[in-house]
């Protein structure tokens, strides 16, 4: 009697889980772009990571899937914020322009949030997002590469597109080649009876085994 081996099975796991980073990965870095740093998009970093522990943890139902699928949400919000740096650093490396403005209210720190500074231009029409990591007092002027259209919180330092860049590529390779080997070594196996077990994909019948 023929028994099914379930060729094939092992990539589907993975597919999911690569496709469940596309499609949230996506609309987020073209949020970001669209609409900057709002509260709306920074909400939205909880998306990816939780969408693939879950594919990850339902998919790969064996301890080492379990700790994949922790390991593949650190990656993915990792890549999150280094998307959205990404994104941020080359919109204004194409678009920003150098504007010397004006601190007009200070946001000291709270909890895990660095203090921040309202700003405004020197027309005082205010910029629309304020700047990070900044404890200057009120009144202090100093010059930031701004984006025209109010997208992108301003940057204080030197703007640096390539770095941000560089470690997101480098963390998304990572989580793909990780999502990529997980039939490799995160999923079941089914034992024969009289013979070797087969490494085949979560997701069958009961039989199925660590």
């Amino acid at each position: 009697m023929n028994e099914k081996t379930g060729t094939g099975r092992p990539w589907r796991g993975s597919l999911y889980a690569l496709l469940t980073l596309l499609c949230c990965a996506a609309p987020i870095g073209l949020l970001t772009y669209l609409f900057g740093g709002s509260e709306a998009v920074e909400l939205l970093h909880a998306v990816t990571p939780t969408a693939l522990i879950l594919v990850v943890a339902l998919n790969y139902r064996t301890p080492r899937g379990g700790v994949a699928a922790f390991v593949a949400g650190g990656l993915a919000l990792w890549l999150s914020f280094a998307g959205m740096a990404a994104v941020r650093t080359g919109s204004l490396a194409d678009h920003g322009q150098q504007v010397t403005v004006t601190v007009t209210a200070v946001h000291p720190r709270n909890g895990t949030h660095l203090p921040t500074c309202e700003v405004s231009r020197p027309d005082g029409t205010a910029i629309r997002h304020p700047l990070d990591a900044c404890n200057l007092h009120v009144g202090r002027r100093l010059t930031v590469t701004a984006d025209p259209s109010d997208r992108q919180a301003p940057i204080r330092e030197p703007l640096d597109a390539d770095t941000p860049l560089h470690w997101a590529a480098g963390v998304g390779t990572a989580l793909v080649a990780l999502l990529v080997s997980l039939p490799f070594w995160a999923g079941r196996r089914r034992q024969r009876p009289g013979g070797p077990s087969e490494p085949v994909a979560a997701g069958g019948p009961a039989d199925w085994r660590v």
